[in-house]
């Protein structure tokens, strides 16, 4: 009797573990066809669906998919919210459709634990010794501070408008009684080794404002102390030079030639552009060269110049 029962039950248990599994399969399909997900009591059932031109794409994209889902329906939910999760895989699968892409169906079942997620600790930033961020101002002051350094250029090199005049007086009324007056053109060259010193040459041709005959020929080198030779900007200097010349007068009747030289003093100012400087300086030169026992003088040359800066 009781094998008998026994054989009668093996049909049942056979026929129920096909619907369980027939319902579960088609729980599974329902979960990605139908709906999205399905919450029941301490489990979500999510479902992701991705179309992609790959298989392995569209997969990856399906499980993203339904773990955003989750994701989402966790955070409205009080029982989910901060707790650990146990995962199990459910439907995966694809199909290819019309247009020769991939459209896959990826299912995820979340299992809802009591036990809390432990609380990440926040990690220490790494101490990085940073300068201050500057102000605006002081910001401002620093990039046109950089520009300068940038455009920082050591030589020179140039013409000028130059003038020479020895002004001559008598001891013995002290009136101004003549003068000699030049003027022509130089050319010029600056060294600047550091933003207030510079060397600079000047070669001068001159002739005599009445007399084409009479002629001044000639250089002059100067040491300068200035406040900025060799970035753009205003620049005001002084210096002490040398000169060296010689005077010709030279006609059909004669021909006569004086060599001078001697100390001078220089007083001048400028402005510097990116590429381009100007300035105008005028020198107090050692007159005893120029005078005789009887007579005074004063003798002083000056010069506009306009110059490449490099």
């Amino acid at each position: 009797m009781n094998k008998h029962k026994s054989i009668k039950t093996i049909p049942l248990i056979l026929v129920s573990s096909m619907l369980l599994l027939n319902a579960k399969v088609k729980a599974d399909d329902w979960t990605c066809t139908d709906v999205a997900s399905i919450k029941n009591e301490n489990s979500v059932m999510a479902c992701g669906v991705a179309t992609a031109d790959t298989e392995g794409e569209a997969r990856e994209k399906a499980l993203r998919r339904a773990r955003t889902e989750f994701e989402l329906i966790c955070e409205t939910s009080a029982e989910c919210v901060g707790r650990q999760t146990i995962v199990e895989p459910l439907r995966n699968s694809c199909e290819i459709l019309a247009n020769g892409r991939y459209k896959c169906f990826r299912g995820l079942r979340y299992t809802i634990l009591d036990n809390r997620k432990p609380a990440q600790r926040p990690t220490k930033p790494v101490r990085t010794q940073q300068q201050p961020t500057p102000a605006p101002a002081q910001s401002a002051r620093i990039e046109k501070s950089a520009s300068k350094n940038n455009d920082t250029k050591k030589f020179a090199i140039g013409v000028a408008s130059y003038a020479l005049s020895i002004i001559y007086s008598d001891n013995t009324d002290a009136t101004v009684d003549d003068s000699i007056d030049f003027s022509g053109g130089a050319f010029f060259i600056q060294f600047a080794p550091v933003k207030y010193i510079a060397v600079k040459l000047n070669a001068y041709s001159l002739k005599h404002d009445e007399n084409d005959d009479f002629t001044s020929s000639g250089r002059d080198i100067q040491l300068l102390l200035g406040s900025n030779f060799t970035q753009t900007g205003g620049n005001f200097y002084f210096g002490i030079g040398q000169f060296d010349e010689t005077w010709e007068y030279d006609n059909q009747i004669v021909s006569i030639s004086e060599d001078y030289s001697g100390t001078m003093y220089t007083l001048g100012l400028g402005y510097n552009w990116s590429y381009i400087m100007t300035d105008f300086h005028i020198s107090i030169r050692d007159e005893t060269e120029y005078v005789s026992e009887t007579v005074d003088a004063a003798a002083i040359s000056g010069a506009l110049a306009i110059g490449f800066r490099f």
